[in-house]
C-alpha cells in the first residue's frame, strides 16, 4: 500500500487521514443490504468478501484500529449467518474470512466453523461448469478471477486445500467463444481491452494457469 512507502511525516499523515475517510465512509454504507448476494458474480456484486479483505489490509498497518474493531464486531453476526447461493461466491467469501480471521481472535472459533461450512460447500466444476457462460472469462465477473480466487488461497492458506480444476479451468477459458468473437467483432475488442474486464487480464491469467499446469 502507498501508505507504507511514504518517507516523510506529511505523507504518512495524508495516507492516514485518507484511510481513516476510507474507514467512516464505509462504515456509513454498512446498511443490511450490503452484505447481500448479487444474483450474478461479480468482483463489485458481492461486497462483503472485499470489505473483509480491505479491512484485513488496514489492520496490518495498525490505524484506527479500535474503530475497526468495533465495526467489525457490529457485522461479524451478518456476515457468518448467511452462506452464499453462488459457489463462486462462497469462494470470494472464503478468501475474506481467511484474511480477517487473524485480527479477529475473538471470534476464531466462529469463522473457523463458517470456513468448513463454506469449503464443504463449494463444488469447483459445478463453479466452471455451471455458473458462467462460455464467454464469461474476465476477471471483473469471469472464470479469471476465480482462478485468481484459488491462487491466493493456496499460496496465502496452504492449509486451506480445495481441488482447483486447473485443466479444466484453463480449457474452459482457453476454449471460450470470447476469442472469436474479439476476432469479429470490433465493437467486442473494444469493449474488452482492458486488464479488469478484457482480454489482456484474460491473457496474463491464461499463462500463469499454464506455467503451474507444467
Amino acid at each position: 500500500m502507498r501508505y507504507k512507502e511514504q518517507l516523510s511525516a506529511d505523507g504518512k499523515y495524508f495516507f492516514q487521514e485518507l484511510i481513516i475517510k476510507i474507514i467512516e465512509i464505509i462504515q456509513l454504507n454498512l446498511h443490511v443490504d450490503f452484505f447481500n448476494e448479487h444474483f450474478s458474480f461479480s468482483i463489485l456484486n458481492y461486497q462483503t468478501p472485499l470489505f473483509l479483505y480491505i479491512f484485513s489490509k488496514i489492520y496490518e498497518l495498525n490505524i484506527y484500529n479500535q474503530r475497526i474493531q468495533k465495526i467489525m464486531e457490529d457485522a461479524v453476526d451478518k456476515i457468518l449467518s448467511r452462506i452464499p447461493i453462488l459457489h463462486a461466491n462462497r469462494l470470494y467469501l472464503l478468501l475474506g474470512l481467511l484474511s480477517i480471521k487473524p485480527f479477529l481472535s475473538g471470534y476464531k472459533k466462529e469463522i473457523d466453523s463458517h470456513v468448513r461450512l463454506l469449503k464443504e460447500n463449494i463444488d469447483i466444476e459445478y463453479i466452471i461448469n455451471s455458473e458462467f457462460k462460455n464467454q464469461d472469462i474476465y476477471i471483473k465477473d469471469g472464470l479469471s478471477f476465480v482462478y485468481i480466487l484459488f491462487y491466493i488461497i493456496q499460496t496465502k492458506y496452504p492449509d486451506c486445500k480445495i481441488d482447483n480444476k486447473l485443466q479444466l479451468l484453463f480449457d474452459r477459458i482457453n476454449d471460450s467463444e470470447a476469442w472469436n468473437t474479439l476476432i469479429n467483432r470490433d465493437y467486442y475488442q473494444f469493449n474488452h481491452r482492458g486488464l479488469f474486464n478484457g482480454f489482456p487480464g484474460v491473457y496474463l491469467v491464461l499463462s500463469h494457469i499454464k506455467r503451474h499446469l507444467v
